[in-house]
């Protein structure tokens, strides 16, 4: 059944926004069939649901968190430098010595938390295959990177190829199940922690997402540092794991140099934090046309300052935006997010942030139905309403939206009034 919907506001994403406006959806497919605004144009015989003063977008997209480590949400405290941070983290993980079931069930709590919020895509980054199950219960679209780490070079065979049996043991069960929104891949930690060879090992033919994986990447000073001298911080606590290894060399070379010198950055590659990126490093990551992720507050909880915003966007990489985990940051709201990175770039357009947390986050994670608002995507889009006096609905979504208590889904509300006698729905003239 075509449905048709109106509202004060449409904000397509991939073209402008539209006032007074109407979107055509397709209840038994799913999908959106036309958008525009005045009077609704189709002919196709339907109904019309009014939603009034409200705002309707695409859903937002957290192109980077991990959900595995839900169960340390409030537990790791921000931290004065990332490498304390992560001796933090550590030890909680060994203190807490949490079973695959609370595990999941974290997991679970935080999937709903984001889904409130008004997130419809995921891109998860785990050591373990333990959030699988209840991103597949979930609404939520995405991929699951099952990540590996290792800094030997003589492990990394062997750990490319467990990495990759996890991987494909998940995505079996996941056909087997029938569940068709969420793709596995395979990804490397970082540069800090996971050798060249393990790297390469891991890229070379990456399983079931179309080539898509992740990274952490020029996220702190130590690891600028590590990378082009071979000490400090990094190298102690690689050292204090028992995780060194005496046949390593420094490149000597930044973060994404050395990325692009070792075969690992390319279009399917979601470089995230650059938070000490170099203007050559940007335009690096853009000439492979990879996706840069920017998870700011998380930047600033483990020690390392603010990634360069505006900078990033003026590059003009591809950009999404993640909140990374709750280890590290007090929610998983992007629209909290969202205002914190506005905050920090006051004078970008609202338009640009937006894209980022939408088709930015879809088209990397090849999410091609999410991010946007138009013919055959997909109709699981927000629905928001802002208060009465406000006239730039984008700043307000970009910068005053992160209380959600608002939030409401299209396709839920469609559905809700096919089911019955509803206010808002009458015959289509």
């Amino acid at each position: 059944m075509i449905v048709h919907v109106t509202a004060r506001w449409i904000v397509p994403v991939v073209s402008p926004t539209v006032r007074d406006g109407w979107i055509e959806v397709d209840s038994a497919r799913g999908t959106i069939v036309g958008l525009g605004s005045g009077s609704v144009a189709s002919g196709r015989a339907g109904q019309t649901l009014d939603l009034g003063d409200v705002v309707i977008l695409p859903g937002l997209v957290n192109a980077h968190t991990h959900l595995e480590l839900s169960h340390l949400a409030g537990v790791v405290p921000p931290a004065a430098s990332f490498v304390a941070w992560v001796r933090a983290l550590l030890q909680a993980r060994r203190a807490r010595g949490v079973g695959t079931d609370e595990t999941r069930a974290a997991a679970g709590a935080a999937i709903a938390s984001m889904e409130a919020t008004g997130a419809v895509g995921v891109g998860d980054v785990g050591n373990s295959n333990a959030p699988v199950q209840p991103l597949a219960a979930s609404s939520l679209s995405g991929v699951h990177f099952r990540e590996a780490l290792g800094f030997r070079t003589a492990a990394a065979a062997r750990i490319a190829a467990s990495t990759r049996s996890d991987a494909t043991d998940a995505a079996e069960g996941l056909r087997a199940a029938g569940h068709t929104r969420l793709a596995i891949s395979i990804a490397p930690h970082a540069p800090y922690s996971t050798s060249a060879a393990l790297v390469q090992a891991l890229q070379a033919g990456l399983p079931g997402a179309g080539g898509v994986s992740t990274i952490h990447v020029g996220e702190s000073p130590e690891e600028v540092e590590f990378l082009a001298t071979g000490t400090g911080p990094c190298r102690a606590l690689l050292e204090d794991l028992g995780a060194w290894d005496d046949t390593w060399s420094p490149p000597r070379l930044p973060p994404v140099d050395y990325l692009q010198s070792i075969g690992a950055l390319h279009r399917g590659m979601l470089v995230v934090h650059g938070t000490q990126c170099r203007d050559a490093e940007l335009t690096l990551v853009r000439a492979a046309g990879a996706t840069l992720v920017l998870c700011a507050r998380s930047n600033r909880w483990v020690g390392v300052g603010d990634p360069p915003v505006s900078r990033v966007f003026a590059s003009g990489v591809r950009a999404a935006v993640g909140t990374d985990s709750l280890a590290s940051v007090d929610d998983l709201n992007l629209f909290a997010e969202l205002a914190h990175l506005q905050a920090l770039a006051p004078d970008l357009p609202a338009p640009a942030l937006l894209r980022a947390a939408t088709t930015g986050g879809a088209d990397a994670l090849g999410c091609g139905a999410l991010g946007r608002l138009a013919p055959g995507a997909s109709w699981r889009a927000l629905v928001r309403r802002p208060p009465s006096d406000v006239a730039d609905v984008e700043q307000w979504l970009v910068a005053d939206a992160a209380s959600t208590g608002d939030v409401r889904w299209l396709d839920q509300l469609v559905a809700d009034a096919a089911r019955r006698t509803h206010p808002g729905i009458h015959g289509a003239d």
